[in-house]
């Protein structure tokens, strides 16, 4: 089983909803916390070069949903820009392994990295 590293918010219901399936299935992983933990600019990049600037960001934040039309981000530069002043607009849970980078809540998805 490849080793398994879950991004997010600690108190984000979907994170939670998350690890508690992993722990209920007993399979081990490992947890990072934007607020406390931090991300970088280079792995950010790597997220987005992978699967995309539109991907990545959880256009459903209540941060974003607060923005303007113009002050959302319009294009890959602005969107890093936004997820690294404020990491709670990264779609959530970032599921990571050595084959799989996965954004969100999906149980088939899981059973996949289970295996």
């Amino acid at each position: 089983m490849a080793s398994i590293i879950i991004y997010g918010i600690a108190n984000c219901d979907t994170v939670l909803k998350t690890m508690k399936w992993f722990r209920k299935e007993q399979v081990p992983f490992l947890f990072y916390d934007f607020r406390k933990d931090g991300i970088s600019e280079s792995l950010l990049k790597e997220w987005v070069s992978k699967a995309g600037w539109q991907q990545v960001l959880n256009i459903r934040s209540r941060n974003l949903r607060e923005m303007t039309k113009g002050q959302l981000p319009a294009n890959e530069k602005e969107a890093i820009k936004c997820m690294l002043k404020d990491p709670s607009v990264i779609k959530r849970p970032v599921l990571v392994t050595d084959s799989i980078l996965h954004f969100g809540y999906n149980e088939k998805i899981f059973q996949t990295i289970k295996k």
